[in-house]
């Protein structure tokens, strides 16, 4: 640690699991949570410069193991609290004894209308192996070390079972669901991109909630006041979630796959009915561009708030917007773009879920689906709507221009790092792929994608693929315009 001449300094050099070495400035916790007893006096790391260790910026920092198979159990009795446990498979890449995960260690919940934040535990109570033996390990700040006991090899395949509780379950604002989402709710590897595991899932919630989760519905049955269903997916994923609420079902399924819609009473059936066959539209409309869709259910979930939406493997959450758009002036106000944002969560199922995200190379993932968004409303809608999108774009990419690189989202500090990061991959990230189509023309620049798609299905992939794919199919290397637009801070010249 160095003391500056203001604020104090810290230099982190992990060659173990980030494998980069940084340097940061201290600073202390500001917004809600500061009065908190818990956060009193705490500070927090804003990284000032961060570099890659014996790697470079366009490789991955490899784990020594992934996740390759994740069974859950989920018990809801009632009030907030949850039993959760999960049984888990790790493929061993490189010899160790002593796996790093991440796994909550607390949650700020506010449970209630008006209702205070309040830090809650969440704890682990046991990490058992396959034989039934107790292994040691060290759980903290959303950190946690299990000792194996012995170095397992290359090849090997361990699985073990987490035990965790806490009163996490909890209704945000009083509202009428609870979710473990895209987070370290289970044991898994730091990055993000070595989870690529086949899912099981078993969720008993206490009734009128109904459960829904990632994979598809194997079942739905009842154990006395508790409402049970039983999911599973067979093809890899990563980040799944589970929720459950007080919901109104309805689905339908054409060509073989399935779209359900979960949503309140409120909601106006025409909307869940449009909300339908959007889904199926743009199904319909992604795949040869894209391939298959990879899920073999969709789930589009209603959240009781306004002006976002998600999308986790096989699951869609959508504000009340796109349920009901006209029921007041504020949801009005939001209903404005909600079908881009819902088509732009639709072409996710692709980008993030199909060639596996890496926080890295997230514009592979948000640009992607954003520019693929515009592109599919401009065809089934109106060609003013990707336009539209293009005046959007490169309105709030201009304060970036020749500033700072769309691959280097993710890595920025600073009170603006927000913001900046949300115009690199939501606008100029989106431009720069839309003069890399100019530059290639349509046949050329749709085949790189779909060739990425297919060549790294099911696996990590990194930028550098992208960069070979496009100079394969150009006959030309395509590397300094890369370097130029997206590696480096050149802002690309577009026509309309």
């Amino acid at each position: 640690e160095m003391q500056g001449a203001k604020e104090d300094l810290v230099f982190i050099h992990d060659a173990t699991v980030a494998r980069e070495e940084t340097l940061a400035v201290v600073k202390p916790i500001y917004g809600r949570d500061t009065d908190l007893p818990e956060f009193k006096g705490r500070r927090y790391q804003d990284s000032l410069v961060q570099l890659p260790l014996g790697r470079g910026w366009l490789d991955f920092a490899p784990d020594r193991f992934f996740l390759s198979h994740l069974d859950v159990t989920v018990v809801h009795a009632g009030g907030i609290h949850g039993e959760i446990t999960t049984r888990e498979t790790f493929s061993i890449l490189e010899p160790t004894r002593v796996l790093p995960l991440s796994l909550w260690s607390q949650r700020v919940i506010t449970a209630g209308i008006g209702a205070k934040p309040k830090v809650v535990p969440y704890t682990l109570s046991a990490v058992t192996s396959e034989a039934g033996e107790e292994l040691s390990f060290f759980h903290r700040e959303g950190l946690l070390l299990v000792d194996l006991g012995r170095k397992a090899q290359p090849g090997e395949k361990l699985t073990l079972t987490f035990r965790m509780s806490g009163d996490v379950l909890y209704n945000p604002g009083n509202d009428q669901f609870w979710l473990l989402p895209t987070g370290s709710w289970f044991a898994s590897p730091h990055h993000i991109e070595m989870q690529h595991a086949t899912y099981h899932a078993v969720v008993k919630t206490k009734k009128p909630f109904i459960a829904f989760s990632s994979g598809k519905l194997v079942k739905r049955w009842e154990e006395g006041e508790l409402a049970c269903a039983e999911f599973s997916a067979e093809r890899p994923l990563m980040i799944p979630v589970i929720l459950a609420g007080k919901y109104t079902v309805q689905e339908e399924t054409r060509n073989g796959r399935t779209v359900r819609v979960a949503s309140y009473v409120a909601a106006e059936p025409r909307g869940v009915k449009k909300l339908m066959n959007n889904a199926f539209t743009l199904m319909e409309f992604f795949e040869p561009f894209l391939g298959p869709y990879p899920f073999p259910e969709l789930t589009i979930i209603e959240i009781n708030e306004l002006g976002w939406g998600q999308a986790p493997p096989g699951v869609i959450f959508i504000t009340k917007e796109a349920f009901t758009p006209l029921q007041d002036e504020e949801t009005r106000f939001f209903s404005e773009g909600v079908n881009a944002r819902f088509t732009h969560e639709m072409a996710h199922a692709w980008w993030g879920h199909v060639a596996k995200l890496t926080m890295q190379d997230q514009w592979l993932s948000e640009s992607l689906a954003e520019y693929y968004a515009a592109f599919a409303m401009g065809k089934l809608w109106r060609d003013s709507e990707f336009k539209k999108a293009l005046r959007d774009w490169e309105g709030r990419a201009r304060y970036m221009k020749d500033k700072l690189p769309v691959f280097l989202a993710n890595h920025l500090a600073g009170p603006d790092a927000g913001r900046d990061r949300m115009a690199l991959l939501y606008a100029k990230g989106p431009l720069v792929l839309h003069a890399l189509r100019q530059e290639l023309g349509d046949n050329a620049f749709f085949t790189v994608f779909k060739s990425y798609l297919r060549n790294f299905a099911d696996k990590p992939a990194q930028t550098k693929h992208v960069i070979g794919i496009t100079s394969v199919v150009a006959k030309k290397d395509f590397g300094p315009w890369f370097e130029r637009y997206l590696l480096g801070p050149g802002f690309p010249a577009t026509s309309k």
